[in-house]
């Protein structure tokens, strides 16, 4: 990025690089919201100390259930249909080899964190033998293996926060 070829690479990268970024937004979101729990992740933030009053929680529901994924949607939607060659200023259009390198880039993103990762996460429970509720379990349910903390809280660290 320090030659004189680096900003003609950034023109690439930027122009290219939002679809992805809000596609894997996107999963984030839902994954997080719908498949692991927005109570459970509220509940999770409880006990690092971050306590809400219960209308934030509402809103947060409110907010984080339907209004996020349906603004990323629109956005994900614009930005795929507003599509320009990307170039440098007004009158400079990089050449098709370019614009493919730039495509590439961002498909690339699209492809491996929203097809081909959970493909694989798909096939190997396949190949265990997994079928029906039992793969759903495996593929979507937390494991005990990640157990909720138990982090015992000493006085000391009760009093300081006390004090701010």
């Amino acid at each position: 990025m320090t030659m004189n070829g680096g900003i003609h690479l950034f023109k690439v990268l930027d122009s290219h690089g939002i679809m992805g970024l809000l596609f894997s937004t996107f999963i984030e979101v839902i994954i997080f919201v719908w498949i692991y729990g927005l109570g459970r992740l509220l509940n999770d933030a409880s006990e690092m100390s971050m306590h809400f009053h219960p209308r934030a929680r509402l809103l947060a529901q409110g907010l984080f259930r339907y209004v996020i994924p349906m603004v990323l949607l629109v956005l994900m939607v614009l930005s795929w249909t507003a599509v320009a060659p990307t170039g440098y200023g007004q009158d400079y259009v990089y050449p098709p080899s370019v614009q493919a390198l730039g495509w590439f880039l961002e498909l690339n993103t699209l492809v491996v964190s929203g097809f081909l990762y959970p493909a694989y996460a798909v096939i190997t429970a396949l190949v265990r033998g997994l079928r029906g509720a039992k793969l759903r379990h495996v593929l979507l349910e937390p494991t005990s293996a990640w157990p909720q903390s138990k982090v015992e809280t000493r006085p000391e660290d009760v009093d300081k926060e006390r004090q701010n």
